[in-house]
């Protein structure tokens, strides 16, 4: 899919896994993203001397089947 992030979408892969069980499902995923593809950072903070470039984002979704 695409993130968008201050205007500016990039396409990246999110790998995740799927547990459901019963009526719940979570789905965790991670992905290692370069903010400076979004303009995030920008001078002075566009180079990694103090911030990295590399984001690392973790994300867990919780659904609940309605009943």
């Amino acid at each position: 899919g695409e993130l968008t992030l201050k205007g500016v979408s990039v396409p990246i892969e999110l790998p995740f896994d799927l547990n459901i069980e019963g009526s719940h499902a979570v789905m965790t995923g991670r992905v290692d993203l370069n903010r400076t593809l979004w303009n995030v950072g920008a001078a002075p903070w566009d180079t990694d001397e103090w911030v990295s470039r590399e984001v690392k984002l973790d994300l867990q979704i919780t659904a609940n089947r309605a009943q």
